[in-house]
């Protein structure tokens, strides 16, 4: 697939090349500046190895999914919103709170999911709503809500905390040794430090 995109669709110049273009193993997101673009572009790339077939998603209601997020357009604004992507086949289960699991790997699995929403969400208040969202699913799975509400704070607290407490003392000076390599000769005289 990197071959094919360095040798025909990235080098080659035409009216209708995307202007963003990125793909995650065999799905591709790909802007263009205008709609008319999508159908000469698709024909080509389709075109080249016919054993390699491509489709195409179109936005609806300014909302395209990629993996496992959506990218909104937002007319007012030069950046898209990005937001995480749930699913139509998505039933919101975890393992329940209760189960015999030790608590690390449900602590872990709080963390894990806020880390994800925390890093894909474009702006706070997706954030904010993506965690809301979260917090049910993990509700409805038997976690108490005090339980996520501390693995959220535990995980911003690390992302926002300072650093005041180290203190040097002592000024750390750099040396460096430069010895020269002088062959089999160097390795025969080796001995253990």
């Amino acid at each position: 697939m990197a071959h094919l995109e360095e040798q025909h669709f990235l080098k080659q110049v035409m009216t209708f090349n995307p202007v963003f273009y990125r793909r995650y193993v065999d799905d591709t997101f790909a802007l263009f500046t205008d709609r008319d673009h999508v159908d000469p572009f698709l024909a080509f790339i389709n075109s080249v190895e016919p054993s390699i077939q491509f489709d195409v998603e179109h936005e609806t209601n300014n909302t395209l999914s990629f993996l496992d997020i959506n990218v909104s357009r937002v007319s007012n604004r030069l950046y898209p919103d990005i937001s995480t992507r749930i699913k139509p086949t998505d039933r919101g289960l975890f393992y329940n709170f209760d189960s015999f699991v030790p608590s690390s790997f449900k602590n872990n699995l709080m963390s894990t999911l806020i880390f994800r929403v925390y890093n894909i969400a474009s702006s706070y208040s997706i954030f904010h709503d993506n965690l809301q969202t979260l917090k049910t699913k993990f509700i409805k799975n038997g976690f108490p809500g005090f339980s996520f509400d501390a693995a959220t704070n535990h995980f911003l607290s690390k992302q926002y905390e300072r650093n005041d407490n180290i203190i040097s003392t002592v000024k750390q000076k750099r040396v460096v040794i430069v010895l020269p390599y002088l062959g089999p000769l160097f390795c025969e005289g080796k001995s253990p430090v």
